[in-house]
């Protein structure tokens, strides 16, 4: 008997990318040192990773947990977008 559903395993895992991408874009605090910093090759990576993850996964998942992925992505990319935009302006 597994202890944790693979369901519940996934989308933690994808939640864990996620907060790590926010972290490296400056969207929220770091928790192992409570700092907001930027770090656009690192958050590119891990929004890689989940990319990754949903082209691996692609037609084996449930509709909630592809729209979740889906939404994750975009709302990431949008962010990193607007990062490099801000780069490059300046």
């Amino acid at each position: 008997m597994e202890k944790y559903s693979k369901e519940d395993l996934f989308i933690n895992l994808i939640i864990q990318f996620q907060q790590s991408a926010l972290i490296y874009l400056g969207k929220v605090k770091n928790p192992q040192n409570n700092k907001y910093e930027k770090n656009i090759a690192l958050a590119e990576y891990f929004i890689s990773m989940l990319k990754m993850l949903q082209d691996k996964t692609k037609n084996n998942l449930k509709e909630n947990e592809k729209e979740n992925i889906n939404q994750i992505i975009n709302q990431l990319d949008s962010y990193l977008d607007n990062e490099i935009k801000h780069i490059t302006s300046t």
